[in-house]
């Protein structure tokens, strides 16, 4: 685990001398600032199977915090992205205390975050996104407390896919929203019945809604 981590934070450094070199360095690369909030929660599937996902979970409010580093593509309408950074996810479960009862805990899955987006646009203002998010899990709260067995129960690296869109607002900002869906599973588990029988797989995945707001800063 402490490897991983290491790489993980050794994967940041070098995004951060990256991209403090082309703030310096490179010309015609757009670079800046981005923040926002964001809806996330589980999606579940049963492969094979017809069984039906948890109507207990409900969805919880985050944030993003990024840099990002764009290179137009010649002349053409289109532009890459890279967007090192922090998002903060998570859901709410109902669970069964030891008196039968049922609680509402909120479960908070901190992501160190590098979208990666192509985007095409059909007007001087307005851009369309289409790219993956890879996110390593660097911290997995319940009930206010990091914990250790949830970290190393499930998978911490996640591959998503990514769509959006983002407008110009003026010379220097930028308004975007996108919606993220987990290609790798968060936790795959076995289902049995009420007789113990295996009912099959339950597959998670993270999902998200973002809003963001992005500064210019050349």
């Amino acid at each position: 685990m402490k490897s991983n981590l290491l790489f993980v934070k050794l994967c940041f450094a070098l995004f951060f001398v990256a991209f403090f070199y082309t703030a310096t360095f490179a010309q015609k690369v757009k670079f800046g600032l981005q923040g926002g909030v964001n809806y996330s929660g589980l999606h579940q599937s049963y492969p094979g199977s017809n069984l039906q996902g948890s109507p207990n979970l409900q969805g919880t409010f985050g944030g993003q915090f990024n840099l990002f580093v764009e290179k137009n593509i010649g002349s053409l309408p289109f532009s890459v992205s890279v967007e090192p950074g922090v998002i903060f996810k998570g859901y709410s479960d109902l669970i069964s205390g030891t008196s039968s009862q049922e609680s509402r805990h909120n479960f908070r899955l901190n992501y160190a975050n590098v979208p990666i987006a192509f985007n095409y646009f059909p007007t001087q203002r307005l851009g369309l996104s289409v790219g993956t998010e890879l996110n390593y899990l660097i911290a997995y709260y319940i009930k206010g407390v990091n914990s250790q067995f949830l970290l190393d129960l499930v998978n911490r690296f996640e591959v998503a896919g990514l769509v959006g869109a983002q407008y110009r607002i003026g010379k220097r900002w930028i308004l975007g929203s996108r919606y993220t869906q987990g290609i790798t599973t968060l936790l795959t588990f076995d289902v049995t019945n009420e007789q113990g029988v295996n009912a099959g797989k339950l597959a998670q995945r993270n999902m998200s809604g973002q809003i963001f707001v992005r500064y210019l800063m050349n």
